[in-house]
């Protein structure tokens, strides 16, 4: 960055590295949920987090996007959390055993079967309407169903 962030304030602190840190950061996240919306909500919950983890990540020497990136990883364990108990049938993928998992058992069958044919099984959300015969807009509303129930689960 090209200022001292431990000289600031604090909220000038978090807004400069929202300034500079947050378009990346929002990328990363994307990779791993693949969805704007999602994404944007997790970049927020990085962000609310950011005060209390601040002393750290503004000391001198440390690499402020390589924390605010494990910031993330710890927000989005919940999301990987799934992988193993979605009994995914792929190519690339091992048949895994379905295994009980606190985050889809409180998914309804509907969010489940979005939720792991979209992340796991690398479905299109356009494919998935088609065969579910819904509106696209409806199987994003369902798959941000999903998302929130693993958000509320921790």
């Amino acid at each position: 960055m090209n200022q001292d962030i431990s000289l600031i304030n604090a909220s000038s602190a978090i807004r400069a590295i929202y300034d500079e840190y947050a378009a990346m950061l929002l990328g990363y996240i994307f990779e791993v949920v693949k969805d704007k919306n999602i994404a944007e909500q997790y970049l927020v919950s990085v962000f609310n987090e950011l005060p209390e983890h601040l002393n750290d990540i503004t000391q001198p020497g440390v690499n402020i996007y390589h924390r605010l990136q494990l910031l993330a990883r710890k927000l989005l364990t919940d999301f990987f959390e799934t992988i193993p108990a979605c009994n995914i049938v792929n190519d690339n993928l091992p048949d895994l055993p379905i295994r009980p998992n606190k985050f889809l058992d409180r998914m309804s069958k509907e969010e489940l079967f979005i939720f792991c044919s979209v992340y796991y099984s690398g479905k299109r959300i356009g494919t998935l309407a088609t065969e579910l015969n819904k509106p696209q807009d409806e199987i994003k509303k369902i798959l941000q169903q999903a998302f929130a129930v693993i958000r509320k689960a921790t």
